[in-house]
């Protein structure tokens, strides 16, 4: 822990805080604009370097850290966050849909929200052929076992490409 001192108007808002940084941060953000007529540059300082952290997260690195994550095997929970985030960055995004759709389907048993996420897919780009045949192998097994809906996305798969190996094996 860090000592931060901050002397607000010299007077009763002078304050001082012994606690971890990054809190120390947050709260001089919100505190040091609370009555002051200008912040004081501690922070805009802090301000600057929150909104560079913020900015370094674009869609294409939160969906390499989500998509390294699921295919490493890593943890769960945070590609889950990661590809949700990248989700919500760019909705019309199918890559992250996919992704995310992906980790719900192979490292969560949440079958739903699963289905849900190769829907949107989809919904996006109707002819992504690894959301159709991901999506059919999830219906075609347990707990759904729509056999009917995932022989149709099958052979959406197979009048796109004829020779599609993984909807030829379904």
């Amino acid at each position: 822990s860090r000592e931060w001192e901050w002397l607000g108007d010299g007077g009763e808002g002078a304050m001082t805080l012994r606690i971890v940084p990054v809190a120390a941060c947050l709260f001089l953000m919100c505190a040091g604009t609370v009555g002051a007529s200008h912040p004081p540059p501690a922070v805009h300082v802090l301000s600057s370097m929150l909104s560079h952290a913020v900015s370094w997260w674009t869609v294409p690195r939160l969906l390499d850290y989500g998509t390294y994550l699921l295919d490493t095997e890593g943890s769960a929970k945070l590609a889950q966050h990661y590809l949700a985030a990248a989700c919500d960055l760019d909705p019309a995004n199918p890559a992250a849909h996919f992704a995310l759709a992906r980790l719900l389907q192979t490292r969560t048993s949440n079958v739903e929200w699963a289905c849900a996420a190769y829907e949107r897919v989809l919904d996006l780009d109707c002819e992504h052929t690894g959301a159709m045949c991901n999506y059919g192998l999830l219906l075609h097994t347990h707990p759904l076992e729509q056999w009917d809906d995932a022989e149709e996305l099958y052979e959406r798969v197979l009048a796109l490409h004829p020779r599609h190996p993984t909807a030829l094996a379904n």
